[in-house]
């Protein structure tokens, strides 16, 4: 295995060009201690999408030959790890479907600020990696006390970001609640599209009628996600793949 430490590398004609190509997105929660008894953020409830692992790593592989689609050329059947400062030994990611590789914090994934991270397995009798340094939880300001069905607006110009993933989730009782709002991609086409903006996405309107519909506690969450160097990457396409990892901040938001 390659070290990354200390370790650049420079992009051949073969690194732009090559047949595979990985997406991965690596996210985790800056859990808070003030969360509120019985809300279930982070303990693997899958319906909770970006709120539901306080660490998540999932990662599309696909192999390109001719000029098919890429959606239409997964790899499937691969041996995929990740390996980071805190998650040592690597730990594999579940197959899932249509060459899509998933690990997550009820595996034992942990997402550590400022980790030089690694998720890598072997395509065509190669080594093929993507790997990138996690951010730290964005900084930013909003609003305690709104109204119902009233916009927030998110800003997160002040940091070295890409794009963002957001989330809100409101609190029922001791019953746990339901996300109102959540931004997460899932597929291969949506992960493909966030990883590789246009141009940065710093900002973001939330609308309050689909995610403050009703008064009662709310909980927000704004990740503000990196894309990783493609240096740092080994044997993909660094034209076509893409690493991004982000944690999310939590904000608490009473609607009234």
């Amino acid at each position: 295995m390659l070290s990354l430490l200390g370790c650049k590398r420079f992009e051949s004609a073969d690194d732009l060009t090559g047949p595979v190509m990985m997406q991965g997105i690596y996210l985790g929660i800056d859990i808070e201690e003030w969360l509120p008894q019985g809300v279930d953020i982070g303990d693997g409830d899958e319906t909770l999408g970006a709120f539901a692992h306080t660490a998540l790593c999932e990662t599309f592989v696909a192999y390109i030959s001719g000029t098919g689609s890429l959606a239409d050329a997964p790899v499937e059947g691969l041996d995929m790890n990740i390996h980071s400062g805190v998650v040592r030994p690597e730990l594999r990611l579940k197959e899932q479907e249509g060459g899509r590789y998933r690990t997550t914090s009820v595996d034992g994934l942990d997402y550590e600020p400022k980790d030089e991270v690694e998720v890598f397995g072997d395509v065509e009798g190669g080594f093929n990696a993507l790997a990138g340094i996690t951010p730290v939880s964005p900084d930013y300001s909003v609003p305690t006390r709104i109204r119902a069905n009233e916009d927030i607006e998110i800003d997160l110009r002040n940091g070295d970001y890409d794009n963002l993933i957001v989330g809100v989730y409101h609190i029922e009782g001791l019953e746990g609640g339901e996300m109102t709002y959540d931004n997460l991609p899932s597929g291969f086409e949506d992960i493909y599209e966030f990883t590789h903006p246009k141009r940065a996405v710093q900002t973001d309107v939330i609308d309050g009628r689909e995610a403050f519909h009703k008064p009662g506690l709310y909980i927000l969450g704004v990740a503000g996600m990196q894309i990783a160097p493609t240096h740092m990457f080994s044997g993909v396409n660094t034209t076509l793949s893409a690493f991004m990892a982000g944690q999310i901040s939590l904000r608490l938001i009473t609607v009234e």
